[in-house]
């Protein structure tokens, strides 16, 4: 898969996060809304989407897939997933997230550092128990994000959907 670039679309004046390797209907369509909007043809416009595919991403970008990528890295191992589901019946102290799992303690709270850094929990200490809580805020990124690749692969099956249906209407019939 390409690297992520942005396409620019000047009639708007905004950059669009894109995926190279997979999504020029979104340059072609910034192209052709900057073509009508401007009197230019699309060929006059189509050197200036190119160009604009080498301009680097935007800091708020790279700091979001960061994000991203921690919020994924703490779903990815069993441990850190029971913890979660642990928690989401409620708060519990490190001592009793940590009884289900066969291994020393400070390998169990590596976990909870990585739960903690993705944004996944958070934790107090009052006297000499440390109590991890559910933070929501990472799991609604997660969900906001995956429902930004569901719609982004259903509107692709459907073009494709559509492409096929037409490619078969234009099938000679061949059956005797």
């Amino acid at each position: 898969m390409g690297s992520r670039k942005q396409i620019l679309a000047p009639a708007q004046g905004k950059a669009l996060p894109t995926d190279t390797g997979t999504d020029f209907m979104a340059l072609d369509a910034a192209t052709a809304a900057y073509a009508t909007s401007s009197g230019a043809s699309y060929s006059q416009t189509h050197s200036l989407s190119a160009k604009c595919l080498d301009s680097p991403r935007p800091a708020s970008i790279d700091s979001h897939m960061a994000n991203l990528d921690s919020i994924f890295h703490g779903l990815a191992d069993p441990t850190r997933r029971a913890v979660i589901a642990r928690l989401a019946t409620g708060p519990a102290p490190v001592s009793e997230l940590a009884a289900p799992h066969d291994m020393a303690l400070p390998s169990f709270l590596k976990h909870l550092k990585v739960l903690e850094t993705g944004g996944w929990i958070m934790s107090d200490k009052r006297g000499r128990v440390r109590t991890c809580r559910l933070r929501p805020e990472a799991a609604q990124a997660a969900e906001g994000w995956l429902g930004q690749q569901r719609l982004l692969w259903e509107a692709r099956l459907d073009r494709l959907d559509a492409f096929l249906a037409h490619i078969h209407e234009e099938e000679p019939n061949n059956d005797i």
